[in-house]
């Protein structure tokens, strides 16, 4: 297959090297220079959005899109504009498949669980800018997944760090999904060319508390004070993957991640 993935950051440079592995011609865009380690058994080219796209070859399998929506950006319509540019990419390309990654925060702050046949109610901008985008690729002529995806943890992004720094911390359900299993249902959802909405999120939802205090243990790190009252119930069930779908979590447990 040809393969066109956009943004090869923390994760889309995994995604791209694990496809190139498996005999796949892949070519990575990064915004500029590159900082970490990355796979070099793929072509990577220097590409940010606004810029006119020159790509090798005209047409590709799958274009597969890992541009990640900040939490800091200042203006977070600015993140529908460059997936439009994605969109548009995709169709001068010819693909037959578009991949990218929302977010399971558009369920906002619901309690209870939550599944992709629960109808997503934007409460805050970038809530409403992920839920318009979702809109817009289901309606674009070409075959589009998109995968709400919960917080991804990793060895070198554990999140307690960022949460011993705070004050206190509101206490919940973990939505979380491993780097490890991240990568490899989108490169699977690739192989397979899935399509739709699904939710990626490790199956087991400990508490906040309980999960984050034993990895600051595990981390020797200053363990975040939690807050006991108007605990988060929100579960995001990404029980179809494994189901309808085919993939089986590599780490279901986010209390063993850091074992």
């Amino acid at each position: 297959m040809r393969i066109l993935v956009i943004g090869c950051g923390w994760v889309g440079s995994r995604v791209a090297g694990l496809l190139a592995t498996l005999g796949h011609h892949v070519i990575g865009t990064v915004s500029g220079s590159v900082h970490r380690p990355m796979p070099a058994s793929f072509e990577r080219l220097i590409w940010k959005t606004g810029d006119i796209p020159v790509w090798p070859d005209s047409a590709y399998d799958a274009v597969i899109c890992l541009i990640p929506f900040r939490r800091n950006v200042s203006d977070p319509t600015i993140y529908r504009t460059q997936i439009r540019e994605v969109k548009e990419i995709a169709l001068s390309v010819h693909a037959r498949h578009l991949i990218w990654t929302s977010s399971t925060a558009v369920y906002g702050e619901c309690q209870g669980p939550v599944t992709e046949r629960d109808e997503p109610v934007g409460e805050t901008i970038r809530q409403e800018v992920l839920l318009s985008i979702e809109r817009e690729l289901d309606s674009a002529p070409i075959d589009t997944l998109t995968v709400r995806l919960g917080g991804l943890v990793g060895p070198d992004r554990t999140i307690v760090s960022s949460l011993s720094r705070r004050q206190s911390v509101s206490d919940g359900y973990v939505n979380l999904v491993h780097i490890d299993d991240a990568v490899g249902f989108l490169v699977r959802a690739v192989l397979f060319h899935v399509t739709g909405v699904l939710n990626l999120v490790a199956p087991i939802h400990p508490l906040k508390s309980e999960l984050y205090t034993a990895w600051a243990r595990t981390l020797n790190q200053p363990v975040p004070i939690f807050l006991g009252e108007n605990i988060s119930k929100k579960i995001v069930d990404s029980s179809r993957i494994g189901t309808e779908f085919p993939w089986m979590f590599l780490a279901p447990d986010p209390k063993k991640w850091m074992m």
